[in-house]
């Protein structure tokens, strides 16, 4: 009797164990895939509530407002979430990383990937602020070597060669600049 009684203790942890919420495998940071910018969605648990967060980086929605967490919608294993327009289901895969929201995919990463996307985005807002003030400081040189060739006595046909000249020069200077545009400043 004690081993029938053992043996029905150990099929209902089992049982148990293995009958977990389906929801909780969407926890966790999706990072969007084939895309240009960093965007990560964090799906979370707040007691029997998910919640969902469509960028982690971002805190403004696209019209500027604070965002608020969305509260995901249960539905026969899977979450839909609102968009306005109506609901769109998060599909899950088989192993559990890869997640489907309407045409997008997103793929699981861990939170000590995010420390890694946060460190280049860092590095990439700042060589963006170095290129502008280069880009602004060619500008300038552009600005002044125009000035000056106007107000020297030379002729039509030569001012106009140097400005060729000069344009020419600007733009190759340019194209060492990432971002910066040749003809954005004349």
């Amino acid at each position: 009797m004690k081993s029938n009684a053992f043996f029905i203790i150990l099929i209902s942890i089992v049982l148990l164990g293995c009958s977990g919420d389906p929801y909780d495998k969407y926890v966790g940071y999706w990072q969007k895939k084939d895309v240009k910018h960093y965007e990560v969605l964090q799906i979370n648990k707040d007691g029997e509530t998910y919640l969902m967060n469509d960028n982690i980086f971002r805190e403004t929605d696209a019209f500027g407002r604070k965002k608020n967490a969305t509260v995901l919608k249960k539905s026969e294993g899977q979450f839909s979430v609102e968009n306005g327009f109506g609901s769109i289901v998060l599909g899950l895969s088989e192993d559990g990383n890869t997640l489907h929201a309407a045409s997008h995919t997103f793929v699981k990463i861990s939170e000590g990937e995010i420390s890694s996307i946060l460190e280049k985005i860092a590095r990439e807002k700042k060589d963006k602020e170095k290129n502008k003030t280069l880009c602004d400081a060619l500008s300038s040189e552009y600005k002044e070597a125009t000035a000056m060739l106007s107000q020297t006595d030379m002729g039509y046909k030569e001012r106009n060669e140097k400005r060729k000249a000069l344009n020419e020069a600007t733009k190759e200077k340019s194209k060492a600049i990432p971002g910066c545009r040749p003809g954005s400043f004349w």
